[in-house]
């Protein structure tokens, strides 16, 4: 293999693969393979869940692979000039060199790195990084980390009334945001974990992202990056018979709300996160108390548009958590009786639905 490749391309491509590369199952999965061929240099890395692949463009002047150390290979290649760097590599010596420096690396033939899946396209769908890296950070939040309940570790993407739709849920709470349109039949579960690398791959610029899917695989090309995640088998729950609006509500300022049940989170860490939150109807205020059986007590209250008074009890890191997804918007709170799930909306914004379950108080 012979490459000419410039350090910032090479660095922005190890950067992303060496968060991938590790030895939990195979020593060579902590390597990055290199190809050298008409297309680029193309760079791999795999834990055999996902698969991350990025081409960045270089001068091939021999085609021809090798895999070579992920983090190693960062560290130098970081701390070399941004200029211009030479790949040559002859039986998995891989030959480095800048105007200033020249590294030699050992690697590992390429013939026993994991064969690259490929992704059939069975379906494919194109949306906007805009729409869906926003729906994602609202929903990631909620997927669980039990991995006894392995369905409960994956985003459920599933399409209602023409509209492709991403939830997650941990049976404490639930998160439902709305992507975009569509007249694809599409119903996947993708591990939120593995769906974390494509939200450090989506960047602040808005971009197409191409979703295909087969029937064990979800592919998504993010740029010049091509990510590959292994599907979860199994059903999800019928969890939209969860969201309901009860018979109480309330309308309150996002971020005069979200002090105070950071405010009496404080004195929560003590009695398991659990709050106490009242609508008084007669006040039209939202009281919020909590209790440290060894420190004090907190009661603080907002503002808020309130139809029915009610009590329920609630975990403070779940709420909190909730409002810092919803934007600085008022928020509406749907309440039922003190063991109905509590539903959360933005009324300017019909895109996002989250459900908290209230707490034995």
């Amino acid at each position: 293999m012979k490459a000419t490749v410039h350090q910032q391309h090479l660095a922005q491509a190890l950067t992303p693969l060496s968060r991938v590369a590790n030895s939990r199952t195979l020593p060579i999965l902590t390597n990055v393979l290199l190809e050298a061929d008409d297309n680029g240099l193309t760079l791999t890395a795999t834990d055999l869940d996902v698969m991350l692949q990025y081409t960045a463009p270089a001068t091939i002047s021999e085609k021809g692979k090798t895999t070579l150390p992920a983090k190693f290979l960062l560290d130098l290649i970081k701390n070399m000039p941004s200029e211009d760097l030479e790949l040559s590599e002859e039986t998995d010596k891989m030959t480095i060199k800048s105007n200033s420096h020249k590294a030699i690396l050992n690697g590992v033939d390429a013939e026993n790195y994991p064969v690259i899946p490929k992704v059939e396209n069975k379906l494919q769908i194109v949306m906007s990084s805009a729409a869906l890296k926003p729906a994602l950070e609202r929903v990631l939040l909620c997927a669980s980390q039990d991995q006894s309940r392995p369905i409960l570790t994956a985003v459920y993407f599933k399409t209602f009334d023409k509209a492709l739709y991403v939830v997650a849920t941990d049976s404490y709470r639930l998160g439902e945001a709305k992507v975009c349109a569509t007249d694809k039949e599409i119903e996947v579960m993708i591990p939120a974990a593995s769906l974390m690398h494509l939200m450090a791959a989506m960047s602040k610029t808005p971009m197409d992202i191409t979703l295909t899917l087969d029937d064990a695989q979800a592919m998504f090309e993010v740029g010049d990056m091509d990510i590959v995640i292994r599907l979860l088998d199994g059903k999800y729950p019928d969890y939209r018979k969860l969201i309901n609006a009860g018979n109480r509500s309330a309308i309150v300022d996002q971020e005069q709300f979200e002090t105070v049940v950071k405010v009496a989170g404080i004195f929560a860490k003590e009695s398991a996160d659990s709050i106490v939150m009242t609508l008084d109807e007669a006040k039209q205020e939202i009281e919020v108390h909590s209790v440290a059986s060894q420190l004090g007590e907190n009661t603080s209250r907002a503002e808020a548009k309130i139809t029915q008074s009610g009590t329920i009890a609630l975990n403070a890191k779940y709420l909190a958590q909730a409002l810092a997804v919803m934007g600085k918007e008022d928020i509406k709170i749907e309440m039922g009786d003190k063991l109905a799930p509590m539903l959360f909306t933005i009324p300017t914004d019909d895109t996002y639905r989250h459900v908290i379950m209230p707490v034995k108080s």
